[in-house]
């Protein structure tokens, strides 16, 4: 079912430890796509998974080998 693909911006914000209110300025920024519901703007799961491979940076310890 296409509704469970789209995510609210309470749940994009839990999942990525962010307000809501931060989410709605992602998406503004343009750094987060997003659709129009009616009067709501929802985000594609599809477009969360996509952010997350492309602002997941290693962590320091992950370089230097450790």
């Amino acid at each position: 079912m296409i509704e469970k693909q789209l995510l609210t911006a309470r749940a994009v914000a839990d999942r990525l430890g962010v307000s809501p209110p931060t989410v709605h300025q992602m998406m503004r920024r343009g750094e987060l796509e997003w659709v129009r519901v009616g009067n709501r703007h929802k985000v594609p799961a599809a477009a969360l998974d996509e952010y997350l491979a492309n602002n997941t940076r290693p962590c320091a310890a992950m370089k230097e080998g450790k």
